[in-house]
């Protein structure tokens, strides 16, 4: 089989161990609304931070120019939002506080972990909504539950004390939904930095470095797939299909 070379990466990072995490994310309708207490002692996301993030995106994804704020906490995650461009076919988001803290049990020293992330897909450019080119209103009900699932799996290691160590599949347990309105059952993080569209590693001006993880939705048979004995053929399978951070809801299974 004649690999190229997005997908002879791939199967690379399959030939180490994969880690599955199961779980279930948050549902914005369960959540109870805050009290005023938890009002006043809500942190937004710090600005400085915010701002070297932003800048970063700006050179590999366009800048931002909209925002999903976070009002949950105690570790606040926002959700930067990027348009379609002309000679970018789609649109973006990134979590925007993830990295404010060092996931609790990630190895500093493994080259397959790294202490401080932050996550982003791609949208499709019919996620937006348009008048006279102009977007009104950018997402409907179901790609604003994708925006705040992605701030979920940023919140995850936070308020679970794991740690992403990619390539890294979260899935549900019984390999239901993981987002209401879509057949995905998990999502594959891994390194941006050799992604289809690369986003590298962020040096912070105090110290330490942001790694940019894709979110790649999977189907149920999929996860199996790439969790089973041959994951390195399920990801080069995946590769060549073209399968990635872009987001397809309608996407039919490929493995």
């Amino acid at each position: 089989m004649n690999l190229t070379p997005r997908s002879e990466s791939l199967a690379r990072w399959y030939e180490a161990e994969l880690h599955v995490l199961f779980t279930r994310l948050s549902n914005p309708a369960d959540r109870p609304l805050p009290t005023e207490e938890e009002i006043d002692d809500f942190e937004p996301v710090d600005a400085d931070l915010d701002a070297v993030i932003r800048d970063h995106l700006e050179l590999h994804l366009g800048a931002p120019n909209g925002t999903s704020h976070d009002t949950r906490g105690p570790v606040p995650i926002d959700v930067a939002l990027t348009e379609p461009a002309d000679r970018r076919p789609w649109g973006a988001c990134c979590t925007v506080g993830a990295s404010a803290r060092a996931m609790p049990t990630a190895d500093a020293d493994s080259r397959d972990s790294s202490r401080y992330v932050e996550l982003f897909l791609r949208l499709p450019k019919s996620a937006f909504r348009y008048w006279e080119s102009v977007v009104l209103e950018p997402f409907d009900d179901l790609f604003e539950a994708v925006i705040d699932a992605l701030g979920e799996l940023g919140r995850l290691p936070h308020e679970q004390r794991v740690g992403y160590r990619t390539p890294q599949i979260v899935a549900t347990p019984d390999m239901s939904p993981l987002v209401a309105g879509l057949p995905f059952a998990g999502v594959l993080l891994r390194d941006a930095s050799t992604g289809t569209v690369p986003v590298p590693e962020l040096a912070m001006p105090g110290g330490g470095t942001v790694t940019f993880l894709t979110v790649t939705f999977l189907h149920p048979s999929e996860i199996r797939a790439l969790s089973g004995p041959d994951r390195v053929r399920a990801a080069t399978r995946l590769a060549k299909r073209g399968v990635d951070e872009l987001l397809a809801p309608e996407r039919e299974p490929v493995l």
